[in-house]
């Protein structure tokens, strides 16, 4: 009772007389579902996240492929060779005490972009760079509480603040992080072409025949970062053999990796197949539908945590976070509290399609079952999240402000 497609059919009963389109039906059900999500910060939204930190990267002049040339003036850095550690992009390095952040990466790797015109001595420099910031997942509304885990045993509170505050900080301060803040910053950029078709290899065991979509995208390897999908590419699969697809330089960009994604059932909805190790590979078309991974993201990576001081060794870092609503697509979506209060969507979608109708009588008594269900579904929900910490809501690489740093838990 809880699936979209069994929704679907329970609301199109309760207007027998009027025929709506499943387009129709699915936006009744989405507009209701989406208005009880927002009513507050339900327990069953609640989330984790675990990443592990990455560490600062240091060169000097001479002494490596991370070996850079600055002039005064510019706003351009040159390398004697390709540098080879993803990911650079967006990254905040020092320089002469300085931090600048890489705002492009050239084709070959060996020209960094920069934030502002590089103000100290022409030349080759020192160069540090700063792995501070982490992708949060895409779902990720408020963050809840952020720890620190080394062992089973050992769990460390890092403090949420203001990025106000934490802009105050040193950059060059390093050791076990202590705070962190949300921020809000640019979108890894998606990729423009297509991945190729892909190619028979005459063995092994595929998907199956079918016509499937593939796409890609780019991905940083140390925050997590992942960009929008690419166009997509129809595979005509004529066999059961291994089919695999050829990831080039044409359809890669320095600097990211690339993950792979293909639709089921001969369907449109992506779901991951692999990530590649570097920025060009070969990935397998060997999985059959149930053995996929995740769904595709909606959008782009623009939400991330910053932590303080620089991390200057690899650390197990868990986010408790709070999921933004999520969209029911497939017919087999489902509602995140269960069978127990579909019914409550079903009123308040009810409420919605009369109301369209102009039929307000019908309409109120509809919309008091369904304010009523939420009283109920109230009452049932023990976890007290008032004391959250706000994503920023703003455009590109503005911030958000801290209400509260820990949850509060209703044990009662």
């Amino acid at each position: 009772m809880d699936r979209l497609v069994t929704l679907r059919s329970a609301l199109q009963l309760r207007r027998s007389d009027y025929s709506y389109t499943v387009a129709e039906l699915n936006q009744f059900l989405n507009d209701a579902y989406s208005d009880i999500w927002r009513r507050k910060k339900w327990s069953l939204g609640r989330r984790t996240h675990t990443f592990w930190t990455s560490v600062p990267v240091t060169t000097v002049p001479g002494a490596g492929n991370l070996s850079a040339t600055f002039t005064q003036g510019r706003r351009t850095a040159s390398l004697a060779a390709d540098p080879a550690i993803p990911t650079l992009w967006g990254k905040t390095i020092l320089v002469d005490s300085r931090p600048y952040r890489i705002q492009n990466i050239s084709s070959d790797g060996r020209v960094w972009a920069l934030d502002q015109p590089y103000a100290g001595t022409t030349g080759a420099q020192d160069v540090r760079v700063l792995n501070d910031e982490w992708a949060l997942p895409r779902d990720a509304e408020d963050v809840v509480s952020v720890a620190l885990v080394q062992g089973s045993s050992r769990r460390w509170e890092i403090k949420g603040k203001s990025p106000e505050v934490l802009e105050q900080r040193s950059y060059d301060a390093e050791g076990l992080p202590r705070e962190f803040a949300t921020i809000r910053k640019e979108a890894v950029p998606a990729p423009k072409t297509a991945p190729p078709v892909a190619v028979d290899t005459a063995a092994g065991t595929g998907p199956g025949t079918g016509t499937y979509l593939t796409w890609i995208s780019f991905v940083d390897k140390q925050s997590g970062a992942e960009s929008a999908l690419s166009p997509s590419r129809s595979n005509p699969i004529t066999n059961g053999n291994l089919w695999n697809v050829t990831l080039t330089a044409t359809e890669g960009r320095q600097d990211f990796l690339l993950r792979l994604y293909r639709s089921a059932d001969a369907g449109s909805d992506p779901f991951l197949v692999s990530e590649t190790a570097g920025i060009t590979g070969t990935v397998a078309l060997d999985a059959t539908d149930q053995y996929l991974g995740e769904p595709a993201p909606m959008g782009p990576s623009t939400q991330f945590l910053r932590l303080w001081p620089v991390p200057n060794s690899i650390e197990q870092i868990q986010v408790l976070y709070h999921a933004g609503w999520q969209r029911l697509s497939a017919d087999e979506d489902r509602v995140v509290w269960g069978p127990q209060f579909a019914g409550v969507v079903l009123d308040g979608a009810e409420a919605r399609m009369l109301e369209a109708a102009d039929e307000q009588g019908r309409a109120n008594q509809a919309r008091a079952r369904f304010e009523g269900g939420i009283q109920s579904m109230r009452k049932k929900d023990r976890a007290n999240t008032a004391e959250t910490i706000p994503m920023a809501r703003r455009a590109q690489r503005t911030r958000a402000r801290v209400t509260g740093t820990v949850e509060s838990w209703n044990t009662s």
